[in-house]
């Protein structure tokens, strides 16, 4: 059996409404799909989007 992640005390966000990568919707642009840091709540666009906003969060260890 795996180990459990040593990240999951960190998650303190497990939903949102928000269904936008704002940064995109600002630049009159699309995203390719949504990522949510499960800790702050922020929601942005994926590492394949063009703008790749905000810088990171496709590599946060909580992300969904």
């Amino acid at each position: 059996m795996p180990e459990q992640c040593s990240h999951l005390d960190q998650i303190k966000v497990r939903q949102t409404n928000k269904h936008v990568c704002e940064e995109c919707v600002e630049l009159g642009d699309t995203w390719v799909h949504l990522r949510m840091c499960l800790v702050c709540g922020q929601v942005g666009c994926c590492d394949s989007s063009r703008n790749n906003t905000p810088p990171g969060i496709s590599t946060a260890p909580n992300i969904r």
